[in-house]
């Protein structure tokens, strides 16, 4: 479905402007691309005229897959501009999905792809006002999940209750070993989005259960959610995570992990607890099984967000929760603090290696050549795809470990300034290579083994730059 105007369109259940239903049994593959549509100005209103419809999905577009044993059922939405949809079923009824709802379920192999689409000034009388994407998985046979939103930009989205850009839930039981739920949402910006009650930029929730039935004895549900190179920017919420809002539920032998790695998040607003990321746990426990739940939030920036800057909204339960993967993080400019005391405690971050100082963004939330967040990330972390000269370590933030990481300062000679003393450094090495008695390493900027004019072209673009 390539290159259509889908507009002004009103829907009683699901999908104001486009429905996809993607399914397949036996040994069949069931495959749906929507690209380069213009979906604008749809709507779901009720109230429904089935009286056993209790929710709506999707204003814009809503996908669905499922699959039976052995059945492949696939979605791509891509390239598509969704902007002024609205999903709004009245008080009696709830609703997900402004923009975009997806939903993965089936006992075969279900993947959804969103990406590289602009979803804007969409709104929702309930979650997920830009995406709402669902993932399930269970007991029944070994299964494959696939949600992926990549590189897509989700702006001014509006919600009642929850997760103004983006919400994602998943949903996982007694799964049987072989299972393979994977969510992930990379290089994705979500600015100026807005909820009422949590997750002004986005949120994420699991829900997590085993009881070690017959079904499937003897194994641990285990269900990671990833977010990378991520910007967060200028969202609000009237309640808690004015960024994200972290939710992990996890019962008896689960292991639920929310993964957030080079994102940034800056200037966004929370009335209550944490204005950068909320992190909420219920954790449940049996004589011999513990449900734990683990946040991670490395390489990122974490900057002048009105509340706190990472804070744990709830601890309820008996099982474990884990904060050691805080680590290697630019945290500042937020109060009343950067790290409420539970955080500050159970994360250690005194003895911890993030740091506090101004990342001095600019107006693209992207770090000045001076900024603390250049090769601040872990030493351990790819820093390949950047460009050079990058000190051979990732940058932090939303742009770090990629191409379009801020490069370092050429300082041939340490000062911080970069003036004629660095000229002539390069000048007294130029045109000599490794091994010879005139290569100087400090003016091999590009780390080529040669000075040349590609160094001299580093230095110039820099020049009469000073780093305090």
């Amino acid at each position: 479905v390539e290159d259509n105007t889908i507009t002004g369109n009103t829907a009683a259940g699901d999908g104001g402007g486009a429905y996809l239903w993607s399914s397949s049994s036996g040994n069949a593959q069931s495959n749906i691309t929507f690209q380069r549509n213009s979906i604008t100005g749809n709507a779901l209103a009720g109230p429904p005229t089935d009286p056993n419809i209790v929710s709506s999905h999707g204003g814009g577009v809503s996908a669905w897959t499922s699959t039976g044993v052995f059945a492949t059922a696939g979605i791509v939405i891509s390239q598509n501009t969704i902007e002024g949809n609205s999903a709004d079923y009245g008080a009696a009824y709830y609703a997900y999905g402004g923009g975009v709802f997806a939903q993965t379920y089936g006992f075969g192999s279900d993947s959804i792809t969103i990406a590289d689409n602009l979803i804007n000034n969409n709104t929702v009388d309930g979650d997920g006002a830009g995406v709402s994407a669902w993932m399930f998985g269970d007991s029944g046979v070994a299964q494959s999940h696939s949600m992926t939103l990549t590189s897509n930009t989700i702006t001014s989205n509006a919600a009642t209750d929850n997760s103004g850009g983006l919400d994602l839930f998943v949903s996982a039981a007694d799964l049987r070993v072989g299972t393979n739920l994977s969510l992930s949402a990379e290089r994705n910006v979500m600015r100026l989005n807005s909820a009422v009650a949590s997750g002004g930029g986005g949120a994420v929730l699991m829900y997590l259960d085993d009881n070690d039935n017959d079904n499937n004895p003897a194994t641990t549900t285990r269900v990671t959610a990833e977010l990378s190179n991520n910007l967060f920017a200028e969202n609000s919420t009237d309640g808690f995570g004015g960024g994200l809002d972290l939710f992990l539920v996890g019962f008896t032998d689960t292991e639920g992990t929310v993964d957030l790695e080079f994102n940034t998040i800056a200037d966004n607003t929370a009335v209550t607890g944490a204005g950068g990321v909320s992190l909420s746990t219920g954790t449940g426990a049996s004589a011999d099984e513990t449900g734990s739940v683990t946040f991670r939030i490395e390489n990122s920036i974490i900057s002048e967000n009105g509340g706190y800057g990472i804070a744990l909204f709830s601890d309820d339960g008996e099982g474990v929760l884990d904060l050691d993967g805080i680590e290697y993080n630019l945290v500042f400019g937020h109060a009343p603090d950067d790290y409420d005391t539970a955080v500050s405690t159970l994360a250690d971050i005194a003895n911890s290696t993030n740091i506090t100082a101004d990342p001095l963004l600019d107006a693209q939330w992207i770090p000045d050549v001076c900024s603390p967040a250049i090769d601040g990330a872990d030493p351990a972390a790819d820093f390949s795809s950047e460009p050079e000269p990058n000190g051979n370590r990732a940058n932090l933030g939303w742009l770090g470990g990629g191409v379009n990481a801020t490069t370092i300062l050429p300082d041939t000679n340490g000062d911080g300034a970069i003036d004629g003393l660095d000229i002539l450094e390069l000048a007294t090495a130029f045109a000599s290579s490794l091994g010879e008695p005139r290569y100087s390493p400090q003016a091999d900027i590009d780390l080529n083994n040669a000075v040349e004019g590609a160094d001299l072209s580093l230095i110039g673009a820099r020049f009469g730059t000073v780093c305090p």
